[in-house]
């Protein structure tokens, strides 16, 4: 399962040098090339690993692949939209994005349009043998294939991510500036929501399920859930800023700016992570190796 989205505008000074082929400057010459960063100066939003393969997902449509972790390739994803979340599941990779944007592929470089549209769609996930994708519009996209979907209404606006876990899917998310309050969904099926909204804090960032338990990552704050109804406040041990919780290989993984955290119960967290790295916002795992991507 995959859960991301950036909900942070992170600073970034970055150095970008186009270079050309000829060793003098030409104002006629059209083709350039990325030089810095490698491998690509978008914005990456989202990792998943499936079939062998690291897929990551970003800004204006960026797609990159890598079977190592070290060398990438640049895919065509045939738009320009941003793209917020990608999951492997039932032998293909599904991502999604702004403009109601999902794209499918079988390998991870040959990408299909599946439906397009005008809402933003921020997370999916994979689980129970359905795709369930969710963003800011109060609708649930629903495929049992990746490529068939139909839609339920969840009468809940602004959600960040989505998980399944204990025979159910639960999303979060929250308004943040209006009545600051967070909101919490579970569904067995994809198609019927109970909702619930909550006031001690703002805005929930992610969730992920694992080793029987649901934790949610909101503004500087973490709550967790054995049923995915009663939740209970807990704490990362960091006062940082946590993006998104991913289970990885039967342990999670928060990650955020400069921050990598490891947790087996949800409860004691080790920081794997002591650099100024200015924006992370994805982690993924696969073949003995651990990927995150962001900024």
């Amino acid at each position: 399962m995959s859960t991301c989205q950036r909900q942070v505008s992170c600073i970034v000074y970055k150095t970008i040098l186009l270079f050309i082929a000829s060793t003098c400057i030409s104002f006629g010459q059209s083709t350039w090339r990325w030089s810095n960063p490698l491998p690509e100066g978008n914005y990456l939003n989202c990792i998943a690993f499936g079939n062998s393969l690291f897929v990551a997902v970003g800004d204006n449509g960026t797609i990159i692949t890598s079977s190592d972790g070290a060398n990438w390739a640049i895919e065509s994803s045939g738009t320009k939209h941003w793209l917020s979340s990608v999951v492997y599941g039932n032998g293909k990779f599904v991502a999604v994005g702004d403009s109601c944007t999902i794209l499918v592929s079988l390998d991870g470089k040959t990408w299909t349009n599946k439906l397009s549209g005008i809402r933003l769609i921020k997370s999916i996930t994979y689980g129970n043998n359905k795709f369930i994708a969710v963003g800011d519009d109060g609708l649930a996209f629903i495929s049992t294939d990746g490529s068939t979907w139909t839609t339920s209404s969840i009468a809940m606006y602004g959600l960040n991510s989505i998980t399944y876990g204990n025979g159910q899917y639960i999303a979060v998310g929250g308004t943040w500036g209006f009545n600051n309050t967070y909101e919490i969904i579970t569904s067995t099926d994809g198609k019927t929501w109970t909702s619930e909204s909550m006031d001690t804090m703002p805005w929930l960032n992610s969730v992920a399920y694992c080793n029987n338990k649901f934790i949610a990552l909101g503004m500087y704050s973490m709550i967790s859930s054995a049923d995915g109804t009663i939740w209970k406040t807990s704490s990362s041990g960091t006062n940082k800023y946590l993006q998104s919780v991913t289970n990885l290989n039967d342990q999670l993984m928060a990650i955020g700016p400069g921050t990598i955290l490891s947790s087996n119960d949800g409860i004691i967290w080790t920081s794997k992570l002591s650099d100024s790295i200015s924006c992370l916002n994805s982690i993924s795992y696969g073949d003995n190796l651990f990927v995150a991507v962001g900024g």
